[in-house]
């Protein structure tokens, strides 16, 4: 992603970021990259340590609920060379520039009354009576 970011800078780009949750059925958010990934930090928040290392700073454009299939009609070239709807992509994905600009243009316009972000309560609650429920698969070998 520092490649990405690095090149962007030079060209006076940006790199923004789409957001969605997994099983969700929509696209959550965008936000600007602003700054390179700091590889030798960690968020220490991950469920699973060590998964994703590093960190970087990002600016919120828009935190809003878009369903996907408002982006039925952008079709991209995936990673691995197929073509298929944006929808379809996963984590560092990249959307070609005309693409990512029509896919700003459906956020932007797209009327919610609502976003995932604001059932984060909710989803705590439920991730804590889960593991009080659940204690042995939560133990740490410190235990």
């Amino acid at each position: 992603m520092n490649n990405s970011y690095e090149q962007c800078k030079q060209k006076g780009g940006n790199v923004y970021l789409f957001f969605s949750v997994n099983g969700s059925g929509k696209f959550a958010g965008i936000a600007k990259m602003n700054g390179n990934v700091q590889e030798d930090k960690m968020f220490p928040f991950w469920t699973q340590d060590s998964k994703w290392p590093g960190i970087f700073e990002i600016e919120w454009i828009f935190i809003k609920d878009v369903p996907l299939r408002e982006f039925k009609n952008i079709i991209i070239t995936m990673k691995d060379g197929e073509v298929k709807c944006v929808t379809n992509s996963r984590d560092c994905q990249e959307v070609p520039n005309k693409d990512g600009l029509n896919m700003v243009e459906i956020m932007e316009r797209y009327f919610n009354s609502n976003t995932i972000l604001e059932h984060f309560e909710y989803y705590d609650l439920r991730q804590e009576n889960y593991e009080k429920s659940n204690p042995i698969a939560y133990e740490t070998p410190n235990n």
